[in-house]
Order: C-alpha cells, then structure tokens, then sequence
C-alpha cells in the first residue's frame, strides 16, 4: 500500500523513533518540475502518516433545526496531508479558494446562459450592452452572433463606431473588413 501527499507536500521524514525508517522522501522531480502526484511507498512511513495506531475523537456538529444529532467517533489519527489514493488527496487551502472562486464563477455564467435562454424563448430582444457582456464572459461557450438578434433603437449605424460596427458585423457572421461605409452598407 502507498501513500499520496498534498501538492505543497515536497518532502517527508519520520523518525525510526516514531516507527518511520529515518529517511527522507522526496517529491520526484522531472525536468525542473515537481511531479503532480508525490507516492510514499515507506511501509514504517506510511503507518506513522496514517496514525500508527493512534486514534482521535472527531465531533460532527449536528442541527436543531433539521434534527440532526452531533456524532462522535473515534477515527485513525491521520496526517491530513497525506491520503491512500490520488483521488482523495486533500486540496490544499489555496486549491480550496481557487475552486470555490471557479465554482462561483461557473454559477454566475450558468445564470447569464439561462436568463439569455429565456429571453430569446420569449422573444426579447437582447439589448446591446448586455449582448457585450454575454460575449466577452462567455465567449466560447456560445456562439452568440448566429443566435441573437442584436438592436440598436436609440442610434443609427452611422452613429456607431468603427470597432462596435466590426462587432456588429461579427456578430451577423458578415466580414469585418472595409472601410466605415461598406461596413455600414453590409449592416443595412
């Protein structure tokens, strides 16, 4: 059996005193680069890491409200940096942020994609500045341009710049090239 650390784990010494073999264990490293995965395969080693027999008290707290009991038991003292398979590798405090920020950010792009379902479905024009936004956050989920109707009610094409009439020209799957007239002349 053989133990995987964390990500930030580069090395390991347990001392024969506390049953280890006294001996450092290093993350591989292969050209100039830690390896993804750092396997312990120390039998003394890896029965320190996963408590060596000792055992602690871990308290689930429980809910009033929903009825649920606190639970106690006794559980191996393990180190919480180390795990038996790669899979159940603790994330580090900066991998838990990182994907909690991802997550957050999926959420709020699921939301953007659902509202424009739900606008188009019921016929709503989407307005331009919003279709902007839509784009550049969600740029290769959707191909936006051949789905949305994209108006402009309060101006004329020939109040519009360059760059928004390229992007308009885009968006309706039309060359982007030429001049300001021609690119006005497409979009009519």
């Amino acid at each position: 059996m053989a133990l995987y650390a964390r990500s930030d784990v580069m090395s390991v010494s347990v001392p024969v005193s506390s049953g280890g073999c006294g001996k450092t264990h290093s993350r591989p490293v292969h050209k100039g680069a830690p390896d993804r995965y750092f396997k312990l395969d120390c039998p003394g080693c890896e029965h320190f890491l996963k408590g060596g027999g000792r055992q602690v008290l871990h308290i689930t707290q429980g809910s009033k409200e929903l009825g649920i009991p606190t639970h106690q038991e006794w559980v191996a003292a393990c180190d919480p940096q180390w795990a038996a398979t790669p899979e159940a590798i603790p994330d580090t405090p900066d991998e838990r942020q990182y994907v909690a920020k991802r997550d957050k950010m999926g959420h709020e792009e699921l939301e953007m994609i659902n509202a424009l379902a739900a606008a188009k479905q019921a016929g709503i024009n989407i307005p331009e500045n919003a279709m902007d936004l839509l784009q550049r956050r969600l740029p290769s989920a959707l191909n936006f341009a051949s789905q949305a109707q994209v108006t402009v009610p309060e101006y004329g094409l020939d109040d519009l710049s360059v760059n928004k009439l390229k992007a308009m020209c885009k968006e309706q799957g039309l060359p982007t090239s030429g001049t300001r007239a021609q690119l006005i002349d497409r979009l009519s």
